[in-house]
């Protein structure tokens, strides 16, 4: 446990003190079809998995359309609860602070 714990932290510490990198949220980038890089766009909301961006992307037509969606539109789509539909517009809506 503390041998991983202080690999993590060296790696951690390269990464990014020794080269100035910021962590990336999402990990590594592979290529991806289209249609899987639209899933990611809208999985990466909070609680949002991929049955439900794919949900959401079918009954919507497109990332902009979920985005743009208002709460009522989002939850006629299935898997779509009140406390999602909120969310996503809070994070589509709200400020960058």
């Amino acid at each position: 446990e503390d041998d991983t714990t202080e690999m993590l932290a060296t790696i951690a510490s390269r990464e990014q003190t020794d080269r100035e990198r910021t962590v990336s949220v999402h990990g590594g980038k592979s290529a991806k079809t289209l249609d899987e890089q639209q899933e990611y766009v809208v999985s990466a909301i909070a609680d949002i998995g991929p049955v439900t961006a794919r949900n959401l992307l079918e009954e919507l037509g497109s990332v902009e359309a979920v985005m743009t969606a208002n709460e009522d539109d989002l939850k006629e789509v299935p898997g779509v609860g009140a406390v999602t539909a909120e969310r996503i517009r809070d994070v589509v809506g709200s400020e960058y602070r």
